[in-house]
């Protein structure tokens, strides 16, 4: 059905930004995060330079990360991309994870594309993990009942 297929891209994107954090943060490499609407996939980029690690001239080219697989993006669109307070073109958009400085946190709503169900990914700067929350599109409600007991801001 077209709702779990809409899940399971969302699960998917934070199973890639999760990959890409995890990356730039223990390899150093020059990575980023694109969606290419084309492939209506989202991928993990590697910089890799053309020359040997002396010849700075040399120059580079983005290639896509053979180790983290591109999340599919099925019956699903994104509605917001946002890098810190900058907000990208959610039809396409890449986000670079720099070396030795800090990573832009993230914060990406995918929405089903029949129905009002949406799912919000962010990744925290300094995180190598996402988190992916689910609701309604367009609504800011995030309150949880942990014990389903109707305690919501009661304290444990």
């Amino acid at each position: 059905d077209d709702g779990r297929r809409a899940e399971a891209s969302a699960v998917a994107v934070r199973e890639v930004l999760s990959a890409a954090a995890t990356r730039a943060e223990l390899t150093g490499s020059r990575v980023a995060v694109t969606f290419d609407p084309k492939a209506a996939a989202v991928r993990v980029m590697e910089f890799r330079w053309a020359g040997s690690p002396a010849d700075w001239d040399a120059g580079g080219t983005w290639q896509e990360d053979s180790l983290v697989p591109a999340a599919a993006i099925q019956d699903a669109q994104f509605t917001s991309v946002r890098a810190d307070d900058f907000a990208a073109d959610p039809g396409a958009w890449t986000v670079e994870f720099p070396p030795g400085q800090r990573r832009p946190a993230l914060s990406l709503v995918l929405a089903e594309k029949t129905s009002t169900r949406s799912w919000q990914i962010d990744l925290p700067s300094g995180s190598m993990r996402a988190a992916l929350t689910s609701g309604a599109a367009g609504a800011s409600d995030s309150t949880v009942d942990l014990d389903a007991a109707g305690r919501q801001e009661d304290p444990w």
